[in-house]
């Protein structure tokens, strides 16, 4: 009975395809899958002999060339690059440091080429001067004595100095050739003589007049103040108006009877008449002008 039942179960076993009695000819396969973990390299040099090649990185490494140990050198962070729309300040610091730089180095030329232009510009200008000079001494010196006197009093002329003029003139022969146009400049010379005589005088008659009339006017002031005015005359800038300055002009009574006084007969308004004033600029304090009256002179 039990040789049946394994006859039962041999033949159930070939009907399914297994034979207890085979081998089984599939290769047996490890459950454990081999994965490879890769090696993290670094690229170093040796310090001894230069050597530079790819290591397993590690804080120790063999040089495999001269086969001596070494450490492995450190490691410098990379930064991701910035998104930022702004730019980063290692841009545009350099750039400020570059436009530092030019306009230094401008400012340098600028100084430089100033420093070297005047000193050329002042050389060049005595250079042309003193090549005018011996020209003009050329010149001078080809002429004859009476051309030379000639010459001394043109430049006489031109410089104002008549009197040294009219000496260089009376220097030169009447028969000579040069007698014509000594007489033309002597004439010359005469007239702006005459006419810078009459100018001296004019100004020192001015001058007179007007040291009388300051004189004047201070003895009006004199007199004014000695009968009990608190007051200062001066000249307005005009040649016809004295200022009148006083603190009690701001009353309307006193200036009304200080203008009275000044005006009849026996004030000193008529002093101020002789000497072309004809208005009086009453002013209400010594540092403010008031308004000018007229002196009603030889009425």
């Amino acid at each position: 009975m039990q040789a049946g039942h394994r006859e039962a179960g041999a033949r159930a076993a070939l009907k399914n395809g297994n034979d207890p009695g085979r081998q089984s000819t599939m290769p047996e396969t490890d459950d454990k899958t081999d994965h490879e973990v890769p090696v993290e390299t670094i690229e170093a040099s040796c310090p001894r002999c230069g050597h530079f090649a790819s290591y397993a990185k590690a804080a120790a490494l063999t040089c495999k060339s001269c086969q001596k140990g070494f450490w492995r050198p450190l490691e410098v962070p990379k930064h991701e690059p910035t998104t930022s729309p702004w730019p980063a300040e290692s841009d545009t610091l350099p750039r400020e440091g570059e436009e530092q730089r030019r306009r230094r180095l401008k400012s340098m030329l600028a100084t430089v080429a100033a420093w070297l232009f005047v000193p050329m510009a002042l050389l060049f200008i005595w250079l042309i001067a003193r090549i005018v000079t011996a020209s003009e001494k050329r010149q001078f010196d080809a002429m004859t004595p009476a051309g030379q006197h000639l010459a001394r009093a043109r430049e006489a002329l031109a410089e104002g100095a008549f009197e040294e003029g009219l000496r260089e003139i009376h220097a030169i022969p009447s028969s000579g050739p040069e007698a014509v146009s000594a007489k033309e400049v002597e004439d010359r010379l005469n007239a702006a003589l005459q006419s810078a005589r009459r100018a001296a005088e004019a100004r020192a008659e001015q001058e007179r007049v007007e040291t009388l009339k300051n004189d004047q006017i201070h003895t009006v002031e004199v007199q004014l103040r000695e009968l009990g005015y608190d007051l200062r005359i001066s000249g307005s800038g005009k040649p016809d108006e004295v200022t009148i300055s006083s603190n009690d002009f701001s009353d309307t009574d006193h200036r009304v009877r200080f203008l009275a006084y000044i005006r009849s007969q026996r004030g000193p308004g008529h002093k101020l008449c002789l000497l072309g004033v004809k208005q009086a600029r009453l002013g209400q304090g010594f540092l403010q002008s008031g308004d000018s009256y007229s002196l009603e002179c030889w009425k």
